[in-house]
């Protein structure tokens, strides 16, 4: 009775295809030696990614590790089929930065154009244009700009803020402010922080970023990025920040989660922040209730 090792190469690779590379890297590789002589070899990843995902890896990642390689196959696998029925009309793969992408944006130009702002930790940041991408357009013009040395440390969020504008926050420890004018980018103005800067967020007036070192600070984005107020409320690293818009919350709602925020803390800092707390914070009526 004849295995299926004497089957033709080819063959067995056919059938290899069928089944999820999570599965060929973690089970079928260890069953026999002739399975992990052919899963073992880069070349059979690389043939995956290129044949069957219409994928083309940084050179680098090509010549990293097979588990590497076939880590990279079983992510791409799991994320189209979590996209499968319609969800996903077309899967497009855009390869130009050397290291991973940690931070990615979406907005629309003065000219109504759609872009994709990405950063990541070859510290580089590139500006897509997606109509371009979706025309189906030759890859040699998706990239409407790239600037190689955004950053001197790994780039960890970036957010838009107006049309043409928008922010980036690095392991540098800087947040930057940028436009988009022409196809350029042009650096406007830059703020340093005392740590690692890990999350910037903003609402057209205040920039909000969240650091390393415990702190969010809040800036002035119409005015070259002044700090407005640092707190200090987390015992360890700020990974992260959600914007909410309070003035869609109740009034009494609000008021109630003021009152867990240390007085002090209310006048010098949350006051500082915007006009609507101000408003709040500032009136002797707000003061006289809660003394009593």
């Amino acid at each position: 009775m004849s295995g299926m090792i004497d089957l033709p190469c080819e063959l067995i690779l056919i059938i290899l295809n069928y089944l999820p590379s999570r599965d060929l890297w973690q089970n079928v590789r260890l069953t026999c030696r002739f399975f992990a002589t052919i899963i073992a070899d880069q070349s059979y990843w690389r043939r995956k990614l290129q044949r069957k995902f219409k994928i083309e890896l940084p050179s680098y990642q090509l010549d990293g590790s097979v588990s590497s390689l076939s880590h990279c196959c079983a992510r791409t696998e799991e994320e189209t089929e979590r996209w499968k029925d319609g969800k996903l009309g077309r899967l497009i793969c855009a390869i130009g930065h050397d290291g991973t992408v940690d931070a990615m944006a979406m907005m629309k130009s003065s000219a109504h154009k759609r872009l994709c702002i990405s950063g990541a930790r070859d510290r580089a940041l590139i500006i897509w244009d997606v109509d371009t991408i979706t025309d189906g357009v030759r890859s040699e013009n998706w990239k409407l700009y790239e600037f190689s040395e955004a950053h001197q440390g790994w780039i960890w969020s970036v957010c838009r803020a107006d049309t043409d504008m928008f922010y980036s926050c690095a392991w540098d420890r800087y947040v930057k402010q940028w436009r988009i004018v022409d196809g350029h980018l042009n650096a406007l103005c830059d703020v340093q922080m005392s740590s690692a800067v890990l999350c910037i967020i903003n609402d057209g007036t205040t920039a909000v970023c969240s650091t390393f070192g415990r702190r969010v600070v809040v800036m002035d984005a119409r005015n070259s990025l002044q700090k407005i107020t640092d707190m200090l409320y987390h015992r360890s690293a700020v990974f992260d920040l959600v914007q909410m818009f309070w003035i869609d919350l109740p009034c009494e709602l609000i008021l109630i989660i003021l009152n867990y925020l240390p007085s002090r803390d209310l006048w010098q800092n949350v006051r500082l922040t915007c006009r609507f707390f101000a408003t709040i914070i500032a009136d002797q009526s707000y003061w006289r209730r809660k003394l009593q």
